[in-house]
């Protein structure tokens, strides 16, 4: 929670993970999610100011310890024309405060991934990739409701230089036919060839 006053107990303890991590050779940043509300209830306009500060509270203490701070979201925070997102993007400094921009998540709740991918721009420092058919998980990353390919011109014109973490999930309704080793497999090789093309 980072909306209420229990950010304090978070960002102490986001610090002490990234103290305890930070001697491991290649940590660059925390990818960080901010608890919703119980039931998805939206948040108030003073929730998402101290939300807003808490967020740039931690982005600093990181920075401070060579970290950057990425912003992860789920659908809560899209809804309502992603009032939440935008609230905490627009409310701190993006020398503390990165984007890790989950863009299948931005697709379920309700956003157009391309719109928000552009008004994030050079804050974003990993792209968690997924897809769906019919908004239904697929089994391995390939083409389906996100159009990789855009998303992939698009970071070629940022000159995005930050990960790209496949992360699959699958909903009730996903037609598994293989073992994740290989969807992981089938997978990478599909990251590979869209993003080293376009």
């Amino acid at each position: 929670p980072m909306h209420d006053d229990r950010w304090h107990q978070t960002h102490d303890t986001t610090l002490a993970y990234a103290d305890r991590l930070k001697p491991h050779k290649g940590l660059e940043g925390i990818s960080f999610n901010c608890d919703p509300k119980p039931k998805g209830a939206a948040k108030t306009d003073a929730e998402l100011v101290t939300e807003a500060q808490a967020l740039e509270q931690l982005g600093t203490d990181l920075k401070r310890r060579g970290l950057r701070l990425l912003v992860h979201a789920h659908a809560p925070e899209m809804a309502d024309h992603a009032r939440e997102w935008r609230y905490f993007f627009h409310h701190t400094s993006p020398a503390s405060v990165g984007i890790c921009l989950d863009t299948h998540w931005v697709y379920r709740g309700g956003e157009n991934v391309m719109d928000v991918l552009r008004e994030a721009g050079a804050r974003v420092g990993d792209v968690h990739l997924r897809n769906s058919a019919g908004s239904i998980w697929l089994e391995e990353l390939g083409d389906g409701d996100v159009d990789y390919k855009a998303v992939a011109i698009e970071l070629k014109k940022l000159r995005y230089k930050g990960w790209l973490t496949v992360e699959l999930a699958w909903d009730p309704q996903t037609q598994r036919t293989r073992p994740l080793v290989e969807d992981l497999r089938r997978s990478r090789e599909y990251a590979e060839r869209i993003f080293s093309t376009y």
